[in-house]
C-alpha cells in the first residue's frame, strides 16, 4: 500500500487509511431527488458512485496507479439509506455504517471512529464529501495524499480549503478558514489561523477584502489518536461518552453502544457566543473553532488549498456552473425533448423518465424516478427546501 506521489516528496502509507463519507441527510434543496443517489449532472454515475470512484478507481496519471481498495471505503448513513448504498457501491456490507439515531455530523464521525478503532486504533481517516462536483482527479488525489502525509507525521487535523468566488452571497453558505503565516511548504499546507462558520454578509465583505480566506469544503484528514486527543481537550464530556461507546463496540454490545451514541448531543454551546446560544455539534464547532480560539501545542490545524475544480451544487439553478447550455440557454439532462420555444430553463429527467416541453421560459422541471414532478421558476430554485417541507407536511 505504499505509494509515492512523484510531484512532491510525500511518502504515504495508504494501507492504514480509511476513506469515510458522511451521507446521512436527505438533500432537501434537491427535491424531488436525493442528490447523492442521483446523477444531477448527467455524468453517467451517481454522486455517491463518483465519490467512490475518486477514492478507489485507477486514473490515467503517472502519480497514482491506484489509491485505496474498496475495502477501505466506508459510508456513514442512516437506516433509510442502507439498502440504496449497498445497491450502488461495491463495498463489503459491513463498510456501510448505520447510525443508531440522528444526532449531527460530529457524533456521526465519532460513531465511525468507534467502529474503525476495532480494526486499527492508529488509522488515518480521510473524511470526503458526497455532494460536491470535483474534477481534476490527479490534483485532487495529490492534495488528499499531502493531507494524509501530514496526518501520519504530526498530531494535526488537516482540512482542504477552496479558493472563494467573488460573489459575497455565495460566501454566506460556507464556513471560512484563514490561512496563517507558518507553513509546511513541501506539503502545500498553512496553519489554520481562524475558523469561522458561515459569516454574515458584512463579515464576508470584509473577509473578501482582507484576503487569505478559503472556503471550508468539509473535507478533513486526521489520525484517529489525534481526533481523540482533540475530543478530550475540547469536549471532555463527549470524550467520556465516546470512550464508553468504543468499549461497548469492542465487546460487540450493540444495544449499549446505541444507547451511548444517543447520549451525544446534537447541539452544543456555541464556542464564540454568549452562554445559552447553541451551535450544531459539527467538527467545525466542536473542534476546529475551539482549537483556533484556544490553541494547544500538542495539536495542529493545517489547511491545504484545493486547486481542483470544485462546485457545491446546492440547488438546481447551480447546474449552470457545471453544465453547458444549448443555444437557447437551456440545460437538459436525461431523456428531454424541447422545441425552440423553451428558453433559459433547466430540465432533468431521471432514468426511464421522459420530459416533453414547449413554451417554457426560466423554469426548472424535474421528473424523478419515484414519479414526482416538480416545476418551479428558476429564480425560486432556492425555495425548493420550503416546498419540500410543505409537501412532507401535506402527505398522509
Amino acid at each position: 500500500g505504499r505509494v509515492v506521489a512523484s510531484s512532491s516528496p510525500v511518502d504515504v502509507d495508504l494501507s492504514s487509511v480509511y476513506v469515510v463519507v458522511m451521507a446521512g441527510g436527505a438533500s432537501s434543496r434537491f427535491f424531488p431527488v436525493n442528490k447523492i443517489f442521483a446523477d444531477p449532472t448527467g455524468a453517467g454515475r451517481t454522486m455517491i458512485q463518483q465519490t467512490f470512484d475518486r477514492a478507489t478507481s485507477n486514473i490515467d496519471s503517472e502519480t497514482f496507479s491506484s489509491f485505496i481498495s474498496p475495502e477501505q471505503f466506508y459510508i456513514i448513513t442512516g437506516k433509510d439509506y442502507q439498502q440504496a448504498m449497498q445497491e450502488q457501491l461495491p463495498v463489503p456490507a459491513e463498510n456501510i455504517l448505520v447510525e443508531p439515531g440522528r444526532r449531527n455530523t460530529w457524533p456521526a464521525i465519532l460513531w465511525t471512529m468507534a467502529n474503525l478503532r476495532k480494526l486499527n486504533p492508529d488509522a488515518t481517516i480521510a473524511m470526503l464529501t458526497a455532494d460536491h462536483i470535483i474534477r481534476d482527479l490527479p490534483i485532487f488525489r495529490q492534495i488528499v495524499n499531502q493531507g494524509i502525509w501530514i496526518a501520519q507525521n504530526q498530531p494535526a487535523i488537516v482540512t482542504i480549503g477552496i479558493n472563494p468566488s467573488d460573489s459575497i452571497t455565495e460566501w454566506l453558505g460556507f464556513g471560512a478558514i484563514k490561512e496563517g503565516e507558518s507553513s509546511l511548504t513541501h506539503a502545500g499546507a498553512f496553519n489554520v489561523q481562524r475558523f469561522i462558520e458561515k459569516p454574515s454578509f458584512a463579515e464576508a465583505k470584509e473577509m473578501r477584502l482582507e484576503g487569505g480566506w478559503l472556503w471550508n469544503a468539509g473535507m478533513f484528514v486526521f489520525g484517529m489518536p489525534t481526533a481523540e486527543k482533540a475530543l478530550k481537550l475540547y469536549q471532555p464530556e463527549m470524550f467520556v461518552t465516546y470512550t464508553a461507546l468504543h468499549q461497548a463496540l469492542a465487546k460487540d454490545d450493540i444495544n449499549q453502544a446505541a444507547q451511548l451514541f444517543n447520549q451525544l448531543p446534537s447541539k452544543i454551546q456555541h464556542p464564540l457566543k454568549d452562554k445559552g446560544q447553541l451551535a450544531d455539534n459539527s467538527i467545525d464547532y466542536s473542534i476546529m473553532v475551539p482549537m483556533t480560539k484556544n490553541p494547544n501545542p500538542e495539536l495542529k490545524g493545517y489547511v491545504i488549498r484545493g486547486k481542483f475544480f470544485w462546485v457545491d451544487i446546492g440547488s438546481w439553478d447551480a447546474l449552470r456552473k457545471v453544465k453547458d447550455t444549448d443555444s437557447k440557454g437551456n440545460i437538459t439532462i436525461g431523456n428531454v425533448i424541447v422545441d425552440e420555444t423553451v428558453t433559459n430553463s433547466i430540465l432533468v429527467a431521471e432514468p426511464n423518465k421522459t420530459i416533453f416541453a414547449s413554451g417554457l421560459k426560466d423554469t426548472v422541471v424535474i421528473h424523478s424516478k419515484d414519479n414526482t414532478v416538480m416545476i418551479i421558476p428558476v429564480k425560486e430554485a432556492q425555495k425548493v427546501k420550503d416546498l419540500n417541507e410543505a409537501v412532507k407536511q401535506a402527505s398522509p
